[in-house]
């Protein structure tokens, strides 16, 4: 009888502890179907701090082609772009900022990016980089500004 009250104390025990542990979890999001994302967003934050850009260039790529739908996309699209703007890369920026206006026009780093797509767009307007909607023209003997500038 002091035998199985006791196997009856500790199995009632273990399982008010798993209870307990599951609950925590469950506040902690850690059964939540976006708590990968997140994870994988602080281990980005992490190395962005520590200046390892490569490898969170990395993550969020990652993250925007495994989780499509996980509404943390739009501050990894802003990152993404931040990243490209860093390395220079202002066609790739620009891409970036304009997926998250298109896909997240409603998100509150919206006119974040729109602001920086604004600066890029001037700065390729301005560089010698030839984009998608530019008309490259080699200049020959005999042309005129009169000429050349209707094409």
């Amino acid at each position: 009888m002091q035998r199985r009250m006791i196997v009856g104390v500790a199995v009632g025990g273990c399982l008010l502890l798993g209870f307990g542990l599951m609950v925590w979890a469950g506040t902690q999001g850690l059964f939540s179907p976006h708590s990968k994302p997140k994870r994988i967003m602080a281990i980005i934050d992490r190395e962005l701090q520590q200046g390892q850009t490569a490898a969170a260039q990395a993550k969020l790529e990652e993250l925007l082609a495994e989780f499509p739908d996980s509404p943390l996309n739009d501050q990894a699209l802003l990152k993404l772009g931040q990243l490209h703007e860093q390395q220079n890369r202002l066609l790739d920026a620009r891409a970036a900022y304009q997926m998250l206006l298109e896909r997240f026009p409603a998100s509150p780093v919206a006119l974040q990016a729109q602001d920086r797509l604004g600066v890029i767009n001037v700065a390729l307007l301005l560089a010698p980089t030839a984009t998608e909607g530019d008309l490259v023209y080699t200049i020959q003997p005999g042309d005129t500004l009169g000429g050349v500038a209707p094409r």
